[in-house]
């Protein structure tokens, strides 16, 4: 099969979910998910399952006109020192968020995401999800670091900042991003089952909003993905082992 895909989305492979995890079921799922290699600023509605297959099968040539035929606007960096300068920052706080992502699964027992708000090249907070902690359905990663961040900051607003997260923003934390007016959001992975920005929805970049935010995806993906991946093998392991006894 062609593996080959278009520049404009992040760089996935398969990636394991619990879509009821902690629920009283563990009823796990696989979700076939995509693999691309560079990481890109676009702006694009959400695409559906027909459109990822024209992107897929069609020859590089062709892609630009399929791009603007489904309503995808790629744009590329202008200054090359700028985009090396902006992609060494992207994998340094993205690396920060892996950090996080990894005690939510060490310390926590929670999915392992992070998040970390950034500022003027200053890390103003940095969170991983809590939700099982606190029990607390919104004790997401983002939530949790932009709330730190308006605090620290004693504003409601986070103009100007950017937010890493190791895997797409829901719903909800993309209505906050937006709500927080940050700048740019980026992240590792998509989230099929989930995702609010692109995979499920274009909260970010819809017409209607008033404030629309940047955003880059496939920062560090591979290490996000992997995270995610062991996490859930760890937990099917368990529950087997646990149906033995």
């Amino acid at each position: 099969m062609d593996t080959t895909a278009p520049p404009n989305r992040a760089p996935l492979a398969q990636l394991d979910r619990a879509p009821d995890y902690g629920s009283g079921g563990y009823r796990f799922e696989s979700c076939g998910v995509y693999q691309f290699k560079e990481a890109h600023v676009f702006s694009a509605p959400a695409l559906s399952a027909s459109a990822h297959l024209a992107f897929l099968g069609a020859p590089e040539s062709a892609r630009p006109a399929l791009w603007h035929l489904f309503g995808v606007t790629l744009t590329e960096p202008q200054n090359s020192s700028t985009s090396a300068s902006t992609k060494d920052d992207d994998e340094r706080f993205m690396r920060l968020a892996l950090e996080q992502a990894r005690l939510a699964s060490d310390v926590s027992d929670e999915v392992p995401i992070g998040a970390v708000v950034v500022l003027d090249g200053e890390v103003l907070a940095s969170a991983h999800n809590e939700t099982r902690m606190r029990k607390d359905p919104t004790a997401h990663a983002e939530l949790l670091a932009i709330s730190m961040a308006a605090r620290s900051t004693q504003s409601m607003r986070l103009v100007g900042a950017t937010v890493y997260t190791t895997v797409e923003p829901c719903f909800m934390c993309a209505g906050a991003l937006s709500h927080a007016r940050v700048a740019r959001v980026v992240w590792g992975v998509r989230d099929p089952k989930f995702g609010g920005c692109v995979s499920l929805g274009d909260v970010l970049s819809q017409p209607g909003l008033n404030h629309h935010v940047e955003f880059s995806e496939g920062v560090c993906a591979d290490e996000a993905r992997d995270l995610l991946q062991s996490f859930f093998r760890s937990k099917r392991a368990a529950k087997a082992a646990e149906s033995r006894d």
